[in-house]
């Protein structure tokens, strides 16, 4: 029996649409109010593709706040429609699905992760995991990477063992039990060693907070501090796979060899301005001679030999990286957390100023519905805000209702938020307390809401971590236990009666 208080019961019930706009106010809402502060322009001037949103003739208009600020007014009205009308329905179906057994779970996540381990040993990806030896060079293997697995390794990994791994820790917490417990910790270490192997940030992380999400519904004691130390484990996991996954590095001690000190010039003010922003981007991990600056142009022989000295010893030990890896996530914890905040919120501006002034540039609904369509407003805001080496491969995405203004302007913003919205209150609706797969189905929710705050409607649904994907395994499951047990009742016993 699994006491809870008042909020955390509430929480808990509505977590889908909780998680959906706690995950769009910060990701995507603050950036934006920081912006409009008489702070934010100096930090939007740092950056070429940040200082270009302060001319746009749309920036913080009406319209701008109240497509921005849509999804606290539609989406809470939405849920408790949807909870009225169709909750004591699902809640009467969802009484009638099944747990699985030991032995169909250990069937079920055995067959998976053999084919997920088989496509990752195919693609070569342990060797392309560490081909990357700098940011640029990590997103190419990155791609090279999902391009060579495929949909369908991604979407088991992803979307079907993430369920099953949330599952695993919701029965234990129901049911304690060493097995539960064992598969547990057997889940959260190999999906940690695969996912990391995929050489992105998010789907990790999404991963830990999914277990988090869990441990606060469900845990018997002390949740909020289960909580608070989860959530804290994983602000350090994300600034030490941030790391890893950039190839950041710590800053290194040159010194190098001037012979004459007087000869050194500071360049005129006017010339400041050119420095080239990379340096920013680079948060001060390396320790540059720059020409632009009137440093002399002399890098000694022991100065190189520093500096190769110091790349040797980066390798020459697993615990070495290690500790390279948490030193470079120290450094770089002040850019990393601004980060969280200016990611998703400079993108905002952009399909807002782009398709407002421009119209639907890629095509509504129906044209998105094409396989293999070269614009996409994703790729199309990529290009528009970077228009980088990654053009036409490289995704700026943005919320559900932003997406779908995009295709079509206000009437299909709101569709797409009450669309979203929908699906928020059937997640939000499933009962807590009749079975693990029912109670990780919820949690599950709560992912597909952070997915709905970052990602165009079908994204949640339909991409490699969909939630479609569980569903259909879970059906699957359903319509194998429903023979199963039809089978089973009509065997009799080969006595004479």
């Amino acid at each position: 029996m699994i006491s809870l208080d008042k909020l955390r019961l509430w929480i808990s019930r509505n977590l889908a649409p909780v998680v959906f706009l706690a995950a769009y106010f910060v990701t995507v809402v603050l950036g934006n109010i920081i912006y409009w502060l008489p702070f934010g322009k100096a930090l939007l001037e740092r950056d070429a593709y940040t200082a270009n949103i302060l001319g746009f003739e749309t920036l913080f208009s009406a319209g701008y706040w109240f497509l921005l600020l849509l999804p606290f007014l539609v989406t809470p009205l939405v849920v408790v429609l949807v909870r009225k009308t169709l909750g004591a329905v699902l809640e009467k179906r969802a009484r009638q699905f099944f747990d699985f057994s030991k032995s169909e779970y250990c069937f079920v996540i055995t067959l998976s992760y053999a084919f997920v381990l088989y496509s990752l040993v195919k693609a070569d990806a342990f060797s392309l995991f560490l081909a990357g030896t700098d940011s640029v060079s990590s997103v190419e293997a990155r791609f090279q990477i999902r391009n060579q697995l495929g949909f369908a390794p991604i979407a088991v990994l992803m979307s079907v063992l993430h369920y099953l791994s949330i599952y695993s820790l919701v029965r234990w917490m129901l049911e304690k039990g060493k097995f539960w417990l064992v598969v547990t910790v057997a889940n959260a270490l190999v999906m940690s060693v695969f996912l990391t192997l995929l050489n992105m940030k998010w789907p990790i992380l999404i991963f830990y907070a999914g277990l988090v999400l869990a441990v606060f519904v469900y845990a018997k004691r002390y949740a909020y501090l289960k909580t608070v130390m989860g959530g804290v484990l994983l602000v350090v996991m994300y600034f030490l796979v941030s790391a890893f996954v950039f190839r950041l590095v710590p800053p290194v001690a040159v010194v190098a060899v001037v012979p004459v000190v007087e000869s050194v010039v500071l360049a005129p003010a006017e010339n400041i301005d050119s420095i080239p922003s990379e340096r920013i981007k680079q948060a001060q991990t390396t320790m540059l001679l720059e020409d632009g600056l009137g440093v002399i142009e002399e890098r000694s022989d022991k100065a190189s030999e520093a500096v190769a000295g110091h790349e040797d010893k980066q390798h020459s030990s697993v615990v070495d990286n290690v500790m390279n890896v948490g030193e470079a996530a120290a450094e770089n914890a002040p850019m990393l957390l601004f980060n969280v905040v200016n990611r998703m919120a400079i993108i905002y501006p952009y399909y807002y100023q782009v398709f407002t002034t421009e119209g639907a540039v890629c095509g509504g609904v129906f044209a998105q519905v094409k396989v293999g369509k070269e614009c996409r407003p994703s790729t199309y805001i990529y290009s528009r805000i970077f228009n980088d080496n990654f053009k036409g491969r490289g995704t700026a995405p943005a919320a559900v209702h932003i997406s779908a203004y995009a295709l079509g302007g206000w009437s299909v913003a709101l569709m797409g938020l009450i669309f979203a919205s929908i699906i928020l209150g059937l997640f939000a609706s499933l009962p807590l307390n009749v079975s693990a797969s029912i109670g990780s189905l919820a949690i599950t929710g709560g992912i597909v809401g952070y997915h709905f705050s970052q990602l165009p409607g079908e994204g949640p649904i339909f991409y490699d971590h969909g939630v479609f994907w569980t569903l259909l395994v879970l059906f699957l499951f359903g319509g194998w236990r429903l023979i199963r047990n039809r089978v089973g009742r009509g065997k009799r016993n080969l006595d004479i009666q």
